[in-house]
């Protein structure tokens, strides 16, 4: 599906990004090594609804979940040094690049829509990866199912 690729292209282009892959669970499964390069970006379609817009046209709209992780390999605390400090929220930083990439952009306006934010939410782990999970969506066009009218010419008997 066009948004997907042309999502990849898009955050490929983050020099801070050392892997952006369709999500095929390559974070699945906590206790073996994950197959990515951190930090990375893994990209899915988790659900569409389609809505009818008449004559078998369909509006589909599209949910795009963008996982963004890192290794969690430096301390936090209070007590930290700063150095530390600084690499370890720099998954926010990678986070914010990414929405501010993504949110209201559209690689081909042609086709569909603008992709809108509607969520972010953490995903707890116990391996030292770090992990978040936004949501787009966006708006497509479908012509699939379109009805096509066909005209026969007939020669009278």
């Amino acid at each position: 599906m066009k948004p997907f690729a042309d999502i990849q292209d898009r955050l490929a282009a983050l020099s801070e990004l050392k892997y952006v892959d369709e999500d095929w669970g390559q974070l699945d499964g906590e206790g073996r090594s994950p197959a990515v390069k951190f930090p990375c970006v893994l990209i899915d379609c988790s659900n569409i609804t389609a809505s009818q817009a008449g004559e078998h046209v369909m509006l589909d709209t599209i949910s795009v979940v963008v996982r963004v992780a890192d290794l969690r390999l430096s301390n936090s605390s209070a007590q930290a040094p700063h150095g530390q400090k600084e690499k370890h929220y720099r998954l926010f930083e990678i986070i914010a690049k990414v929405i501010s990439a993504l949110h209201g952009w559209s690689g081909d306006p042609q086709a569909y829509g603008r992709l809108r934010r509607i969520s972010m939410q953490r995903e707890r782990r116990g391996d030292g990866v770090r992990l978040y999970e936004l949501t787009f969506q966006c708006t497509m066009v479908n012509n699939t199912a379109k009805t096509r009218r066909h005209t026969i010419n007939m020669t009278p008997l």
